[in-house]
């Protein structure tokens, strides 16, 4: 049985390999393919491919969301917002933020 901190461990060194294999591979895509991937692959779903729609941003938070499957894409400066949140004890914006991606048949669980 492994604790807590063993899994974090081997969770956090599993995606620093995986951001070492990103970088690689950004290397060798340029600068011509790292912009043509954009261009392709801006504001798509990873999961479906459909276009997301952007929410109405909430206490400095913008999510874009899939209206197909489901999904949510949290950007960057997002995630920045909702740690400092975190850091300041505000659990509220991150239970509301949740509520909105909720499908809607599990919001009444």
């Amino acid at each position: 049985m492994t604790s807590h901190n063993e899994d974090e461990y081997f969770a956090k060194e599993s995606v620093e390999k995986l951001r070492k294999l990103h970088h690689e591979q950004m290397k060798h895509l340029g600068e011509k393919g790292k912009a043509e991937a954009k261009a392709h692959h801006a504001n798509r779903c990873p999961n479906c491919g459909v276009e997301m729609q952007k929410l109405p941003s909430y206490k400095g938070v913008t999510l874009l969301r899939c209206f197909s499957c489901g999904g949510a894409f949290l950007p960057p400066e997002a995630a920045e917002e909702l740690h400092k949140h975190a850091q300041a004890k505000q659990h509220a914006i991150v239970e509301a933020i949740i509520n909105w991606i909720r499908p809607e048949e599990d919001k009444g669980k």
